[in-house]
C-alpha cells in the first residue's frame, strides 16, 4: 500500500462517495442532517491552509481508503462547547485495524501543532477507549438526537514528542 493523506480539495472526485459513508454513519446523530448536506459540507472544505474546516482523505493510489476532518463546530448541540473538531474520523471497512484510523488523527493533531491551536475537541458515541489510548482526555458526556456521546479533548499547542500511537 502507499498510504498518502491529501487534501479533499484535491481529489473532489471521492466527496460524493464519502459524503454517503459519512451520512450512514452519522445522520443519526444530527437532525435533519441530508445527504446533500453532508456533501455541500464536504464540498466547502476547500482550502487546504485553512486551520479548521477542512477535510482530508487516505488514499491508496486514487482508492479511498478514510477521511478526517478538522471543524469550527462539529454539533449545533455543542456549539456552547470552544473548537476546533476532530471529526468524520471514517476508515473504509475493509481498511479498519491497520492503523490507518491513528494515522489520520495523528495527521489533525500535526495540523494543530502547527497552528499553535490550545485545544481540539471530539465527540464518540463507542471509541472512547480507543482515542483515550491515543492521549485523548474524556471531558464529560451528552447526548446528540437521543445518543449518549463522549466528549474528550487534547492539547495540541502545547504537546512535544511524538504523538502516541494506539
Amino acid at each position: 500500500m502507499s498510504l498518502r493523506i491529501l487534501h479533499a480539495s484535491q481529489h473532489s472526485h471521492h466527496l460524493p462517495a464519502l459524503a454517503e459513508w459519512h451520512h450512514r454513519e452519522w445522520a443519526h446523530l444530527y437532525r435533519d442532517w441530508t445527504l446533500p448536506t453532508a456533501l455541500s459540507e464536504l464540498q466547502s472544505h476547500r482550502d487546504a491552509n485553512a486551520i479548521a474546516d477542512t477535510t482530508w482523505l487516505a488514499l491508496d493510489e486514487d482508492t479511498l481508503l478514510g477521511s478526517v476532518s478538522l471543524l469550527s463546530e462539529d454539533a449545533p448541540a455543542l456549539a456552547h462547547l470552544d473548537g476546533p473538531w476532530l471529526a468524520s474520523l471514517w476508515v473504509h471497512p475493509a481498511h479498519r485495524r491497520q492503523g490507518l484510523g491513528a494515522h489520520l488523527v495523528n495527521h489533525v493533531r500535526q495540523h494543530a501543532r502547527q497552528h499553535q491551536l490550545p485545544r481540539l475537541r471530539l465527540f464518540t458515541v463507542d471509541g472512547a477507549d480507543w482515542y483515550r489510548r491515543l492521549g485523548w482526555q474524556a471531558e464529560r458526556t451528552a447526548a446528540l438526537n437521543g445518543s449518549a456521546v463522549t466528549i474528550m479533548h487534547c492539547a495540541p499547542a502545547i504537546e512535544t514528542g511524538p504523538i502516541p500511537a494506539p
